[in-house]
């Protein structure tokens, strides 16, 4: 399926690409020098997803658009991603704490998810589409003096503790179990 697209309407454009755009570049090594079916059914349902119609169906300039619309997309994509995420977690707000010496912090965008794994030598960053998807949360458990500095890592689903890592997957503390 490509949108409502006239037959007549989409030779015409075919026509006028051959002649403005693709002869300049039909020599070059470039990737994109030919036009694809696929790459044109995507550009028009990255637009149909991002404004939820297709605002511009035969461009003139079609590889700055294609690489203009895929540039949109993904910064799009990104965002729709965190906005889900922080929907999500913002659900687990009640979860806070501290004791005075360590503390449980919400990760508030997917960076820092990732950045937890990074830190940690863990898989934890591989968890965020399950996050954004509702599927499963993840807290941060922090030392209240280094709130920035990660310690270890908590999974928390239905309700339950799951999974608690600290760096390199090591098994927490007893002092740590206890908080």
């Amino acid at each position: 399926r490509i949108g409502n697209l006239e037959f007549n309407h989409f030779v015409d454009y075919m026509q006028r690409l051959n002649t403005k755009e693709m002869l300049d570049i039909a020599n070059s090594d470039n990737y994109y020098a030919n036009f694809s079916l696929t790459e044109y059914r995507d550009y028009l349902d990255m637009q149909a997803q991002m404004y939820g119609y297709v605002k511009e169906k035969y461009p003139d300039n079609w590889l700055t658009s294609l690489q203009i619309m895929k540039a949109k997309f993904n910064a799009w994509k990104k965002l729709h991603k965190d906005e889900r995420f922080l929907n999500n977690v913002s659900k687990l707000k009640h979860l806070e704490y501290s004791d005075g010496k360590y503390c449980i912090v919400i990760p508030t965008k997917t960076s820092d998810v990732v950045d937890e794994g990074v830190h940690l030598g863990h898989c934890v960053g591989s968890y965020v589409n399950r996050i954004v998807d509702g599927e499963t949360n993840i807290l941060f458990m922090r030392k209240v003096s280094e709130p920035e500095e990660s310690l270890v890592t908590l999974e928390f689903k239905d309700n339950t503790l799951c999974q608690y890592k600290g760096y390199g997957d090591r098994p927490v503390t007893e002092e740590e179990d206890k908080f």
